[in-house]
């Protein structure tokens, strides 16, 4: 019963999400294919050194990393969700991370810049998150692809 009730939430949150977002969904379509036929086209016509194909994917790896690494979207989705946490703050909103790990991840995200730390000097001391203009890029970023995600699942459990 518990499970059914989960489905129906998600299938409505799924269907207001892709209302409230139905224009800019239909212009992700269109960037996307434009983006794809501009890269691929790109990629064909300019040689790349073997230099510059290093540089390239190291790119993409550290892009690939802020996305895909463990805890990563569940603290960017913390941040957004509590604005200018504390570090206790992200710890109880994440269930499962341990303080060390997510000392970790959010000194990998602000050395991406995704993230910038203000510490305030009161006893005991404490930090504060927020999410920088470049992470907030991310989190647009993000949200583009799960509204994709949506649109192209409908009727299928994730």
């Amino acid at each position: 019963m518990k499970e059914n009730s989960k489905d129906e939430n998600l299938e409505e949150t799924k269907n207001d999400l892709l209302k409230r977002f139905a224009s800019p969904i239909s212009q992700i379509s269109i960037l996307q294919k434009e983006m794809m036929q501009a890269i691929s086209q790109e990629i064909h016509e300019f040689p790349h050194s073997d230099k510059l194909k290093s540089l390239e994917l190291d790119i993409f790896k550290q892009v690939g990393e802020i996305f895909t690494g463990k805890w990563m979207v569940e603290i960017i989705y913390a941040l957004v969700r509590l604005g200018n946490p504390f570090f206790n703050d992200l710890k109880q909103e994440i269930q499962g991370i341990g303080s060390r790990i997510l000392t970790d991840r959010l000194r990998f995200l602000e050395n991406q810049q995704v993230v910038e730390r203000k510490i305030f000097e009161t006893s005991p001391v404490r930090v504060n998150y927020t999410l920088t203009n470049f992470g907030w890029g991310y989190v647009s970023l993000m949200q583009a692809i799960v509204l994709f995600y949506i649109q192209n699942t409908n009727n299928k459990k994730p």
